[in-house]
């Protein structure tokens, strides 16, 4: 089974959303493998609901249902589980290098999908509109970063199955 782990900073905006639409294009693209796909914030507090912004958000804009998402606080054990661990910013990437650097080149900063090198900014706090900013630049982020993402995955997963087969051997 392969994971994609989503990271922001509390786990209420940005990591629920992009979560979601992952989790949407991989049903629509009915693939073989499963893949679970999970988030975490570096600064989450467990059990926290999505922010009432991106649930409305995410329902207007996508017909995604994200109410029952509950933060979680990133741990080590979710990023070494991680085939592949989608940051929103670098500060994101930073910080899961200082926990676990051996992890380091399965992290993505999530505009890297699309060939970009820039931070999601977090709408927390903010307006509507900078729920739906994010929402947006996330989608289409996501598509245009598609492939690149299932290759990571598909590249990253068969690394940890070889490293498991050499475990056990």
């Amino acid at each position: 089974m392969k994971r994609i782990l989503v990271v922001c900073t509390a786990n209420l905006c940005r990591s629920p959303m992009a979560c979601a639409l992952i989790q949407q294009r991989l049903l629509a693209a009915k693939l073989a493998d499963p893949v679970v796909v999970e988030s975490a914030g570096v600064w989450a507090t467990d059990g926290s609901s999505a922010t009432s912004p991106a649930i409305a958000v995410m329902a207007d804009l996508y017909a995604i249902d994200i109410s029952h998402a509950r933060s979680r606080q990133l741990t080590d054990r979710a990023i070494q589980e991680a085939d592949i661990v989608l940051v929103m910013e670098e500060r994101h990437r930073r910080h899961i290098f200082h926990r676990a650097p051996e992890a380091l080149s399965r992290v993505v900063l999530f505009s890297e999908l699309a060939g970009k090198h820039d931070d999601i900014p977090d709408p927390f706090g903010a307006d509507r509109a900078a729920y739906v900013a994010t929402a947006e630049r996330l989608a289409q982020g996501l598509e245009a970063g598609w492939d690149t993402l299932e290759r990571l995955v598909q590249k990253h997963a068969s690394a940890a199955s070889g490293a498991q087969l050499l475990a056990a051997a």
